[in-house]
């Protein structure tokens, strides 16, 4: 449902798609500026929570925490709304989406 809801996600196109990872850390990070907008994507794929610093200033706002107990997770413990890069904890084995527009 969520790829339908944002036309970013369900837009083929992987022209401006940035992926980069970190194994020592197991995090993967997925970018992707398309459509108005610039997505964050992080894959915690360790089994302890995971400190990391991001994303560029905003305003962000997130879309989905796999951690939230609405997925059957430990419960968020993300803010809604970041405005400026800050240390986040990602639950382990969990998945983050943020959403950010692009100015026009």
């Amino acid at each position: 449902r969520i790829r339908k809801a944002i036309p970013t996600l369900h837009e083929p196109s992987r022209d401006h798609l940035e992926v980069r990872d970190d194994p020592e850390r197991k995090l993967l990070m997925v970018n992707h500026p398309i459509g108005g907008a610039l997505l964050l994507m992080n894959f915690d794929f360790r089994s302890n929570a995971l400190e990391t610093v991001m994303p560029p200033p905003g305003p962000w706002f997130k879309l989905l925490d796999s951690a939230d107990r609405r997925w059957l997770g430990p419960g968020s413990v993300l803010p809604e709304h970041l405005e400026e890069p800050q240390v986040l904890i990602l639950a382990p084995l969990s998945a983050a989406l943020f959403r950010r527009e692009i100015p026009t």
